[in-house]
Protein backbone atom coordinates (compact mmCIF):
# COMPACT_ATOMS: atom_id res chain seq x y z
CA UNK A 1 0.00 0.00 0.00
CA UNK A 2 1.22 3.54 -1.19
CA UNK A 3 0.55 6.62 0.78
CA UNK A 4 -0.30 9.45 -1.72
CA UNK A 5 0.64 13.09 -0.39
CA UNK A 6 3.51 14.63 1.19
CA UNK A 7 2.15 14.78 4.55
CA UNK A 8 3.77 11.27 5.86
CA UNK A 9 6.65 11.90 4.55
CA UNK A 10 9.71 11.51 7.07
CA UNK A 11 7.59 10.01 9.96
CA UNK A 12 9.76 6.69 10.13
CA UNK A 13 12.79 8.46 10.08
CA UNK A 14 11.73 10.64 13.17
CA UNK A 15 10.73 7.42 14.68
CA UNK A 16 14.15 5.90 14.28
CA UNK A 17 15.35 9.54 14.95
CA UNK A 18 13.66 9.48 18.58
CA UNK A 19 14.50 5.78 18.74
CA UNK A 20 18.77 6.60 18.28
CA UNK A 21 18.01 9.45 20.81
CA UNK A 22 16.81 7.06 23.21
CA UNK A 23 19.28 5.17 22.90
CA UNK A 24 21.87 7.85 23.33
CA UNK A 25 20.57 9.01 26.23
CA UNK A 26 18.81 6.24 28.46
CA UNK A 27 21.51 3.53 26.95
CA UNK A 28 22.27 2.39 30.86
CA UNK A 29 18.29 0.98 31.10
CA UNK A 30 19.70 -1.62 28.20
CA UNK A 31 19.66 -4.98 30.63
CA UNK A 32 22.65 -7.53 29.36
CA UNK A 33 25.38 -7.87 27.16
CA UNK A 34 23.56 -5.91 24.59
CA UNK A 35 23.49 -2.78 26.84
CA UNK A 36 27.31 -3.52 27.08
CA UNK A 37 27.31 -3.40 23.42
CA UNK A 38 25.33 -0.82 23.52
CA UNK A 39 27.78 1.42 25.43
CA UNK A 40 30.77 0.25 23.57
CA UNK A 41 29.52 1.61 19.80
CA UNK A 42 28.26 4.67 21.61
CA UNK A 43 30.23 6.84 19.74
CA UNK A 44 29.45 5.14 16.77
CA UNK A 45 25.37 6.12 16.90
CA UNK A 46 26.38 9.52 15.30
CA UNK A 47 26.84 8.22 12.08
CA UNK A 48 23.26 6.52 11.99
CA UNK A 49 21.97 10.52 12.77
CA UNK A 50 24.12 11.11 9.51
CA UNK A 51 22.64 8.09 7.49
CA UNK A 52 18.73 9.19 8.77
CA UNK A 53 19.56 13.20 7.77
CA UNK A 54 20.71 11.52 4.04
CA UNK A 55 17.40 9.62 3.72
CA UNK A 56 15.30 12.92 5.35
CA UNK A 57 16.98 14.86 2.34
CA UNK A 58 16.83 12.04 0.17
CA UNK A 59 13.00 11.52 0.58
CA UNK A 60 12.70 15.61 0.67
CA UNK A 61 10.85 15.72 3.92
CA UNK A 62 10.53 18.16 5.89
CA UNK A 63 9.47 16.31 9.52
CA UNK A 64 12.57 14.17 9.45
CA UNK A 65 15.13 16.94 9.48
CA UNK A 66 13.95 18.67 12.27
CA UNK A 67 13.20 15.30 14.35
CA UNK A 68 17.22 14.76 13.74
CA UNK A 69 17.73 17.14 16.09
CA UNK A 70 16.73 15.61 19.16
CA UNK A 71 20.04 12.33 17.92
CA UNK A 72 22.16 15.25 17.37
CA UNK A 73 21.93 16.89 20.55
CA UNK A 74 21.67 14.01 22.57
CA UNK A 75 24.92 12.62 20.80
CA UNK A 76 26.29 16.34 21.51
CA UNK A 77 25.75 15.66 24.93
CA UNK A 78 26.95 12.48 25.40
CA UNK A 79 29.98 12.02 22.96
CA UNK A 80 31.08 15.62 21.61
CA UNK A 81 32.88 16.66 25.14
CA UNK A 82 36.28 15.95 23.96
CA UNK A 83 35.54 17.88 20.80
CA UNK A 84 35.93 21.03 23.13
CA UNK A 85 38.33 23.06 23.46
CA UNK A 86 39.47 23.15 27.33
CA UNK A 87 41.48 21.77 30.33
CA UNK A 88 41.49 17.73 29.64
CA UNK A 89 39.56 17.79 26.83
CA UNK A 90 40.58 17.83 22.96
CA UNK A 91 42.58 15.40 20.98
CA UNK A 92 45.39 14.79 23.45
CA UNK A 93 42.78 13.52 26.44
CA UNK A 94 43.28 9.74 27.08
CA UNK A 95 40.86 7.39 28.34
CA UNK A 96 39.20 4.22 27.91
CA UNK A 97 35.81 6.07 26.38
CA UNK A 98 35.41 8.92 24.73
CA UNK A 99 31.13 8.97 25.26
CA UNK A 100 30.21 10.39 29.09
CA UNK A 101 28.89 6.79 30.89
CA UNK A 102 26.69 8.68 33.43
Amino acid sequence: MRWKGTGRRGWVSAGFAVVTAGLLLFHRGVPGSVGSLLESFLPWLGLVVVVLLGLALLRCSGVAPVALVLPAAAWAYACGGPLLPGEGRGPGRTGSSSCSTT
